[in-house]
């Protein structure tokens, strides 16, 4: 089995096919050759890859009373 490598793009149109449907401001995830086309065609903008934030650690809060 080939990994098909996949990109995140956001929509700046509404999409349908015979499963879903999305809204202009959806990020969606396709195959590297769709998100092509769909880039090239001006139907969407690519979405820069963001690092997961690191969790920090909680503070308790003894101002706070319920």
């Amino acid at each position: 089995m080939i990994a098909v490598a996949k990109v995140k793009v956001k929509l700046l149109t509404s999409r349908v096919n015979d499963k879903d449907s999305w809204v202009a401001g959806d990020v969606i995830e396709v195959d590297a050759a769709e998100a092509k086309a769909l880039l090239d065609g001006g139907y969407a903008e690519p979405v820069a890859a963001t690092k997961a934030k690191r969790a920090s650690r909680a503070v308790k809060d003894e101002a706070e009373t319920r």
